[in-house]
């Protein structure tokens, strides 16, 4: 399974990337994170609220009480999952953090 964070829900409404109907984790700081945006104007709002339907459609929410770069990690970690993120510090961090294994896609833009 792949875990997600705010950035990816975001730039893939924004890329408009069709996303697979692979279910995705998303921890629920970076629910609450995206809630929180989508209550904005214009086109970052517009994005959040996308997203959460991108959320309610293919994705599990896991409770986590961590900021969401830290929760995404921590999940990331004890469940073995995939991260995907466009976030060029948290893959970084990530990096860091989890044991890679295998090989992985680095996406550029």
């Amino acid at each position: 399974m792949i875990i997600v964070d705010t950035s990816f829900l975001i730039e893939a409404v924004k890329r408009r990337i069709n996303l697979p109907n692979t279910k995705m984790i998303v921890p629920g700081s970076v629910y609450r994170e995206i809630r929180a945006m989508a209550r904005n104007r214009g086109k970052k709002g517009s994005y959040a609220r996308a997203a959460l339907e991108i959320i309610k459609k293919n994705c599990y929410i896991l409770p986590s009480n961590l900021a969401p770069d830290e929760a995404v990690i921590d999940l990331a970690n004890r469940f073995e999952l995939t991260l995907l993120t466009f976030d060029l510090r948290l893959r970084s961090l990530a990096k860091r953090k989890i044991d890679i294994k295998g090989n992985y896609i680095d996406y550029e833009y």
